[in-house]
């Protein structure tokens, strides 16, 4: 046996983990298993949003101003919502693999195009980042781009200011303003002419997707969907 297999034998019996769920052993670095993971409930459908009906054939009647959103499951379910703090707030990259699974499922359920696909994750500040050490969207980003074969451009769009966490805010005007001009592009000629994927972990009010993807539009792709792992 390897060295470093023999240290992560002893790291597993020292610091085990378990399923945020059922609460079951885990091997270290893993925080949900196979069974609790395939019983979260999903969504089938896009929607829209602006007033989230269900768009079951992905086409916007309702309010044509709007874009499609998508949400993989929702965030009342207990063991999403785990995963997601352990992975903002405790820095476990590991917990972004089952969250980037039930994303990337979702939209090969839900029949996005993916031929000319841009996944592109909602930026951090900089001091956010340095603060976190990574951006998790990003991570999660990647994860289910690698299972889509989508590419993915992190660098696309820039947070121009640090601002205010959306979830410590409750009035949907403030949060509108909180982000109202917060994102730039870098690099509009690779959005032109094509879908993009904006992704982020969590909607609550939509604030920040919606600016996202206003700033998106400026480039003149072919379509803006907007989607997360949690609809709040």
């Amino acid at each position: 046996m390897a060295v470093r297999d023999i240290i992560s034998n002893i790291l597993d019996i020292l610091f085990p983990s378990s399923c945020v769920a059922c609460k079951a052993y885990l091997p270290r670095g893993m925080f949900i298993c196979r069974a609790c993971e395939s019983a979260i409930p999903r969504n089938h459908t896009f929607f829209c949003s602006l007033c989230l009906a269900r768009l079951p054939d992905g086409i916007l009647r309702c309010h044509p101003r709007g874009f499609l959103f998508g949400a993989a499951t929702e965030y009342r379910e207990d063991a999403v919502r785990e995963l997601i703090l352990i992975l903002k707030f405790k820095a476990a990259r590991n917990a972004a693999e089952p969250l980037a699974r039930m994303l990337a499922g979702y939209l090969r359920e839900v029949g996005a195009s993916f031929s000319d696909a841009l996944l592109i994750p909602i930026p951090l500040s900089r001091e956010r980042e340095r603060e976190r050490g990574f951006n998790q969207v990003e991570h999660i980003a990647k994860i289910a781009g690698a299972e889509l074969s989508i590419a993915v451009a992190p660098h696309i769009l820039r947070r121009t200011r640090n601002t205010k966490p959306q979830s410590e805010i409750r009035d949907h005007r403030e949060r509108k303003d909180n982000v109202s001009g917060a994102f730039v592009l870098t690099d509009a000629g690779t959005v032109g002419g094509r879908t993009v994927i904006v992704v982020d972990d969590v909607r609550t009010s939509g604030a920040t997707l919606a600016e996202a993807v206003r700033t998106l539009r400026s480039a003149n792709p072919k379509r803006v969907i907007g989607v997360v792992v949690a609809r709040a």
